[in-house]
């Protein structure tokens, strides 16, 4: 995170923490805080049934797709919804450059006449290893 972005976040936690009474206000701010860090290095991912997978930002997306498989395992998985739930920018671009990647690798089953992804036990081996 570059100092910029660090003395941002601690700008909106004082504003947030100044419209609280002055007792409150080192909770409110350090609160305030948590939640603008939180917000600035994971993204939660809405997975259907009510289920939240919470990942870290800055972690590539071939590791996210493995970390988001495994949640599901043994289960497949819509390319489309893995796609959502990366926020990748381009449909064409993940299936080519992330599914097919982590496919070419034995990392993943991934069906392209179904768009079902499921993990492989390499994949499933290699999940262990991620640091997320």
């Amino acid at each position: 995170m570059v100092n910029s972005d660090l003395k941002n976040i601690f700008k909106k936690a004082a504003k947030i923490a100044s419209e609280v009474p002055d007792s409150m206000q080192p909770a409110a701010f350090n609160r305030a805080l948590d939640i603008l860090l939180e917000e600035e290095y994971y993204i939660n991912i809405k997975m259907g049934k009510g289920t939240t997978q919470k990942l870290k930002k800055n972690i590539p997306y071939e590791d996210k797709v493995l970390l988001l498989l495994y949640s599901q395992y043994p289960n497949s998985v819509l390319d489309f919804s893995l796609f959502e739930w990366t926020r990748h920018r381009h449909l064409s671009y993940f299936r080519r450059d992330v599914l097919r990647a982590l496919q070419k690798n034995n990392l993943i089953e991934y069906d392209e006449e179904t768009n079902q992804v499921r993990l492989s036990r390499e994949g499933l081996r290699k999940v262990e290893d991620i640091k997320v």
